[in-house]
């Protein structure tokens, strides 16, 4: 989606993968789908994480969720920040 009138790129992904294969040996890196080991056994496939915090207008709060969750998500917590001189705690 366009927001402001800018331009929107839309690039494959190039995170680090780290795969632990099932023959116990070292752990192998990956960047792209395509270099994925298919002739070995694969035990786990660990990927990048990210613990953010975000802090937005409560009148957007339902849909910068609602974004959150649709990528694959995990609401840690939430918290209403109460607004200079009102009585909320």
């Amino acid at each position: 989606e366009q927001e402001h009138g800018t331009a929107v790129v839309t690039t494959t992904p190039t995170v680090p993968y780290r795969l632990e294969l099932g023959d116990g040996s070292e752990p192998v890196e990956i960047s792209r789908a395509t270099d994925m080991p298919m002739e070995r056994r694969i035990g786990t496939i660990m990927e990048p994480t990210v613990i953010a915090t975000i802090i937005t207008p409560a009148q957007y709060t339902g849909r910068v969720l609602q974004l959150c969750s649709e990528r694959r998500g995990e609401l840690l917590e939430h918290l209403v920040l109460a607004a200079p001189g009102s009585s909320q705690q």
